[in-house]
């Protein structure tokens, strides 16, 4: 599955698309976490997917973090 995805990938944000396509994929996860690093590298490799680390326990903080994420990621 993940060579197929990352085919998929390559094929929507090629240059010789006439379209203009990005993609922002990451997964927010709770600070002070223990993420393994192969699911990073899998998530980054497959998937373009960074993991990042944000606080939950203050809601406004965590939703502003994920907010200018998302704006910076998809203009």
């Amino acid at each position: 599955v993940g060579k197929i995805l990352k085919k998929i990938n390559k094929a929507i944000v090629s240059k010789k698309n006439k379209d203009i396509v990005t993609v922002a994929n990451a997964v927010f996860v709770k600070n002070a976490s223990e993420i393994e690093v192969p699911f990073v590298a899998r998530n980054k490799d497959v998937f373009q997917c960074e993991v990042r680390n944000v606080n939950f326990e203050d809601p406004v903080s965590a939703c502003d973090s994920i907010n200018t994420w998302v704006k910076n990621e998809t203009r």
